[in-house]
């Protein structure tokens, strides 16, 4: 949460001044002789206030060692900040909240971000969410259409194209990965065997017009091997490869 400052604007320069703050709630002395530090030589000086908990008002007076006294209501915005923490209620508890990111239906969820709160701070935690059809498999043929796609021995819903894609061994054929285009492109030199980290060559993907299992219709990039293969084979795709 951001730093909550409170200020004390004396006619003096150089004093020295402390402060004391309250909890309004039941006029507990949170803060006890705080020691404020001067801005410059302004004649205002400044406490960082690191023990507020947002959803409570608190009450601060300010002591000048020449004998002046100043005081007033710390965080005079903590209302709407308040307000917008109790929002949190209209959708989990008393601690926590979600807030949903859509896809262009606007209605299949895509990802999720829990927001906790921890001591004073809300905390954001990112929770994806697999909605995307992936498809691969072997194939002799050097073009697929969609039904070969859709005919891949294996598919899976995922939220990114980045995982371990296993291979079994048999004739040989092509590897051919298939992703929807919103999951961007990959290096076709990229395609990493699990075993030993070499790469496997892939070619520049088709562009295929797809309606996947879900009923969602996009372009689909088809990465077909470079060579055909009997042997068994788990390929990785690793994030730190993504080209634009």
């Amino acid at each position: 949460m951001a730093t909550t400052w409170i200020l004390a604007a004396f006619d003096n320069s150089g004093l020295t001044v402390t402060i004391n703050v309250y909890d309004l709630s039941d006029d507990t002395l949170i803060v006890t002789s705080g020691s404020m530090s001067e801005i410059s030589t302004t004649g205002t000086y400044k406490y960082s206030f690191s023990e507020q908990d947002m959803i409570k008002d608190y009450f601060f007076q300010a002591i000048g060692s020449d004998g002046s006294v100043l005081s007033g209501i710390v965080d005079p915005n903590n209302d709407i900040k308040k307000a917008l923490w109790n929002k949190k209620t209209l959708i989990g508890s008393s601690n926590e909240f979600q807030e949903n990111l859509y896809d262009d239906d606007e209605t299949t969820i895509i990802r999720k971000h829990n927001i906790i709160k921890s001591g004073n701070t809300q905390l954001r935690q990112s929770e994806d969410i697999s909605t995307h059809r992936v498809y691969w498999g072997k194939n002799i043929n050097t073009t697929l259409d969609e039904n070969a796609i859709e005919s891949l021995t294996n598919n899976s819903l995922e939220h990114d194209k980045v995982r371990q894609y296993p291979f079994s061994s048999g004739d040989a054929e092509y590897f051919w990965i298939c992703w929807k285009r919103i999951f961007g492109k990959h290096s076709i030199t990229k395609f990493l065997d699990n075993s030993d980290s070499s790469s496997i060559v892939f070619e520049l993907p088709l562009e295929i017009l797809v309606t996947d299992g879900t009923g969602n219709e996009d372009i689909y990039y088809a990465y077909r091997s470079t060579n055909t293969e009997t042997l068994a084979k788990d390929i990785n795709i690793n994030n730190s490869e993504l080209t634009i």
